[in-house]
C-alpha cells in the first residue's frame, strides 16, 4: 500500500515521503497513530503542499521537544510518596507512569513515558537514578526518590 508519512518513522522514511508497506503495517500501526495518510492520485499531487506544511510542524515539534529538554534538564530530584511495608518493601511498585504523574505534580512538566528509560519497576523505598532520553537530545539522569507515605 502507498502512504505518505506525517512524521518521521524509524526504518521507513523521513515526513513527507512516498512509500511503498505493507497493509498491515499502514492499518494496524501508521494510521492509528496518525504517522501517514493512503497516498490517493489527489494526495500524491497535494504532496508538495503537504510536505512544506508537515516541515513547518516537524519544526514545531523540535522547537517543543528542545523546550521539554531544557524544562526537565533542570529536575534534578524527583520525590514519590508511597505507601511500604516495615522492611521498605512498596504495596505495589513505582513504573514510568507514576514518575511521570509526579513530575507532572512537582513540576508541571508533562513529559511522555517513552522517554523515561528503566530496566523495571522500582519495589523498594529509596533513591534511584532513571534515564530520561529525549528524541534528538543528549539523555540524562534524575534521582527519584521513594519516600513512606505517613
Amino acid at each position: 500500500m502507498k502512504v505518505i508519512l506525517l512524521e518521521s518513522v524509524t526504518g521507513v522514511g523521513e515526513t513527507g515521503e512516498l512509500k511503498n508497506v505493507s497493509d498491515g503495517f499502514a492499518l494496524n500501526y501508521l494510521f492509528p497513530k496518525n504517522l501517514a495518510t493512503r497516498a490517493t492520485n489527489e494526495k500524491i499531487g497535494q504532496l508538495k503542499n503537504l510536505a512544506e506544511k508537515l516541515l513547518k510542524n516537524q519544526e514545531e515539534k523540535k522547537k517543543a521537544i528542545k523546550d521539554l529538554y531544557t524544562k526537565i534538564k533542570k529536575v534534578k530530584t524527583v520525590k514519590i510518596m508511597a505507601k511500604s511495608g516495615p522492611k521498605g518493601k512498596l504495596f505495589g511498585s513505582v513504573n514510568k507512569k507514576t514518575i511521570c504523574k509526579s513530575i507532572l505534580d512537582s513540576k508541571k512538566i508533562n513529559i511522555p513515558k517513552d522517554y523515561i528509560c528503566m530496566k523495571e519497576e522500582i519495589k523498594n523505598l529509596g533513591k534511584y537514578k532513571i534515564e530520561i532520553n529525549i528524541p534528538n537530545q543528549e539523555s540524562f539522569e534524575i534521582s527519584v526518590e521513594i519516600i513512606e507515605q505517613g
